[in-house]
């Protein structure tokens, strides 16, 4: 068991787990591909809007394990892709609402694909090495819209 990372019966007395497990990984592949994964949306918008959404993202994080923990996950939790879509959903609407709505709806699209491929049990494919945890990319998909409406 790791120290940060998200399982049930921590959570509510070792409160830091609410925000460490998006920190911590399974591996440093599972950590590359969040980094990865994380770019496009920070690359196409301005600094300001970047910093609105890392500061979504510190705030997000800990409603985002609850959503883990109220889904009936079990086992621990760690990774970032929760907040990753969040931030996808948050920039591409942003950037439609500041009428660039060329990548704003590109990223609207490739996220949409995404949770779509993942809703029909098309992704991850089946040769993969980890398993990704639906609930997370959902929650993490309609906090972010919320923010971009508020």
């Amino acid at each position: 068991m790791n120290a940060f990372g998200l399982q049930s019966p921590q959570a509510w007395s070792e409160w830091w787990r609410l925000w460490t497990c998006h920190l911590v990984h399974w591996d440093w592949s599972h950590l590359l591909l969040n980094l990865v994964a994380i770019l496009p949306p920070m690359a196409l918008v301005s600094g300001r809007i970047r910093w609105r959404l890392l500061g979504w993202a510190l705030v997000a994080a800990p409603f985002l394990s609850l959503a883990i923990l109220a889904s009936g996950f079990q086992g621990e939790y760690r990774g970032a892709s929760g907040l990753v879509v969040g931030i996808w959903v948050l920039a591409g609407l942003t950037l439609v609402r500041e009428s660039a709505k060329g990548p704003g709806l590109l990223l609207l699209s490739v996220i949409a694909g995404k949770l779509l491929l993942e809703a029909l049990g098309a992704w991850p494919p089946a040769s993969a090495d980890y398993v990704t945890n639906d609930v997370v990319h959902y929650a993490g998909a309609l906090m972010g819209a919320l923010a971009a409406v508020s």
